[in-house]
């Protein structure tokens, strides 16, 4: 067994919240990003997202103004020289046919785009939708990202197992949605949001552009592009106050931080997080 810590700090200081001194230089951009999993599924309240709710999140980015893009594009955007704006994305993980049923149908009604992260054996099985499912959304502009065959909790595996086996599902997940839906996904998200620093390289070794985790926080043009942060939005947290603070955030910039591994073995000693921020652009 492994022990695990998490260095990747979720920093919520409300009263002292770094304020950006302008918004739109070319290498000062941001981006806020939102994990859902169902919805409008009352039988799974830790994952779920009520259709209320939901709709609200989305009616908040439109009447302030935020370009809501896929994932892929978000990244596009941090990478280029495009003039900073307000800037969303929407993500939903696993595939389950509440997102057919009561999300989607949000996304269309107010032009809205999304990317859907998959685990590809799962698909046509009990809860999750079918390849016919998801084939229409890829054709209705919802981009298809990767999420494993089996969403198993790779750290969990030995050394030994644990790289070939995650590259092998990321390979044959690649495979079997090029086969099924005609396209290469470009994105990936890590399964329970989580990874060791083999596995971010894994991934950018087989040519994702970029990756994303579950830990909170702002996505800044700085931010490592496989380990990029989402905010949760099942029900504990996804009332609209709750949104609305999360979408106004603004990065940290991290300039440094010891160690840069956050996956320990139980024999090796819990070390000192040092972090250094890039404070030069605050208003405090």
């Amino acid at each position: 067994m492994h022990q695990k810590f998490t260095l990747l700090i979720t920093l919520f200081l409300l009263v002292c919240t770094p304020q950006l001194k302008s918004f739109g230089q070319e290498n000062d951009k941001h981006v806020v990003s939102f994990i859902y999993h169902r919805f409008g599924d009352g039988r799974y309240p830790t994952t779920n997202t009520s259709i209320e709710n939901f709709e609200a999140h989305i009616n908040y980015l439109k009447d302030n103004d935020y370009h809501i893009v896929t994932l892929s594009k978000a990244n596009e955007y941090l990478q280029s020289n495009q003039t900073g704006q307000k800037t969303a994305v929407l993500t939903i993980d696993d595939g389950f046919k509440s997102f057919i049923t009561n999300g989607f149908p949000l996304l269309k009604k107010h032009n809205v785009t999304a990317t859907l992260f998959i685990n590809t054996k799962d698909i046509g099985s009990g809860d999750y939708m079918s390849w016919d499912d998801i084939k229409m959304l890829s054709d209705e502009g919802i981009e298809i990202g990767n999420h494993t065959e089996t969403h198993q909790y790779f750290l969990n595996l030995s050394e030994e197992n644990r790289y070939i086996i995650f590259k092998n599902e990321l390979t044959n997940g690649q495979k079997l949605i090029e086969e099924k839906l005609g396209i290469t996904p470009k994105v990936f998200a890590y399964p329970f949001g989580e990874y060791d620093i083999k596995m971010k390289a894994i991934v950018e070794e087989v040519g994702f552009a970029a990756a994303v985790g579950q830990n909170s926080g702002v996505i800044h043009s700085s931010t490592h592009p496989y380990r990029m942060p989402r905010f949760p939005m099942s029900d504990a947290f996804a009332s609209l106050s709750s949104f609305k603070l999360k979408s106004k955030m603004m990065p940290f910039v991290l300039i440094d931080e010891s160690p840069i591994n956050f996956f320990l073995k139980r024999e090796e000693k819990q070390p000192e997080l040092t972090l250094k921020f890039d404070t030069s652009n605050f208003n405090m």
